[in-house]
């Protein structure tokens, strides 16, 4: 199909430069948003690249010593129960669960308030979640920041890696991190652990999205 312009005569010079000035403006807003994608891979990028690995030794109770943190993980993702005879992750769900729970960010909808100051979660139901779990003698559990989750995928650099000491871990959702996006209030940051988006950090409504959550102390 052949598109054709009309010329219009009756266009005034002043029209013209309106209409010129809008062009110019909506092409420089999408390069701006084009540049900021693009900052904002290679920020996650040098992340990646800068942060330290550790080594990830398996406590057989249920958790998981981050060497170069000193932090320690949950060894299952929130829903799921240990099964200390196994030494592994089990639950009511199937593949690709494993009977994990997701849930939000925040608790009310439109409510942006559940951070703190340093825009970390201080309340809602992925941070309720940890802050009101007790296991291994520990009650000081939290939701990791975006940076202690990513040093789960430098460390363990591949979902075969990781189901080493990381066992059922589901693959269909990514895992909430604490920290809100600094340039969206409404959204928060969730990690992918999933084998063909393994490592990839994305941006989720933190009212309507579900995700896991994989606690740390």
């Amino acid at each position: 199909m052949n598109t054709q312009f009309k010329h219009y005569p009756e266009t005034n010079h002043f029209t013209k430069i309106i209409i010129t000035g809008l062009l110019l403006a909506v092409f420089a807003l999408s390069s701006s948003c084009k540049e900021d994608e693009k900052d904002n891979g290679l920020l996650d990028e040098w992340i990646l690249n800068s942060l330290t690995s550790g080594s990830f030794a398996d406590q057989n109770n249920g958790t998981v010593l981050d060497s170069g943190s000193g932090r320690t993980w949950m060894k299952c993702t929130q829903g799921q129960l240990w099964n200390p005879s196994l030494n592994t992750c089990t639950g009511t769900g199937s593949a690709t669960f494993y009977g994990a729970a997701s849930m939000a960010f925040c608790d009310i909808a439109g409510d942006l308030l559940c951070v703190d100051a340093t825009l970390q979660a201080n309340s809602g139901p992925a941070y309720t979640s940890c802050a009101n779990l007790v296991f291994a003698g520990f009650s000081d559990w939290r939701l990791p920041t975006k940076i202690e989750l990513l040093t789960i995928v430098t460390s363990l650099p591949s979902r075969a890696t990781l189901l080493t000491k990381f066992p059922e871990t589901p693959d269909d959702k990514s895992f909430w991190a604490g920290d809100q996006n600094t340039d969206f209030p409404a959204s928060g940051y969730g990690i992918s652990f999933a084998e063909g988006t393994y490592a990839q950090v994305l941006g989720y409504d933190k009212n309507s999205a579900s995700l896991y959550v994989r606690c740390i102390r």
